[in-house]
């Protein structure tokens, strides 16, 4: 899994902004990486959002340091949006079958 942590810019500080520095700091583009989920969690509203893309096997969302959780969902609820044909989620031993 991999994250990417964002924190908070101050609107002033934001006038002086170019386009390039804006793109490094609010667009997350790297979304669907195969084999991997990948998170942006940004503290300008306390989120996380991302992508999985497993192709070759399963992909397992962790907790963790930067989340001060050992389980993923410890303090937080989860969507999860199918976008592919189809795929499942398995969760507290139920399997969940999605379609897009």
């Amino acid at each position: 899994m991999k994250l990417d942590i964002r924190y908070a810019e101050h609107h002033e500080d934001m006038r002086s902004f170019d386009t390039s520095k804006m793109r490094g700091r609010f667009l997350f583009d790297r979304v669907f990486v195969k084999d991997e989920i990948s998170l942006c969690y940004t503290h300008v509203d306390r989120v996380v959002f991302g992508g999985a893309l497993p192709v070759d096997g399963k992909l397992e969302l962790q907790g963790g340091k930067d989340f001060g959780t050992d389980v993923f969902l410890e303090r937080r609820e989860l969507g999860i949006i199918c976008i592919a044909n189809s795929g499942s989620v398995s969760a507290d031993g139920q399997v969940f079958e999605m379609k897009k």
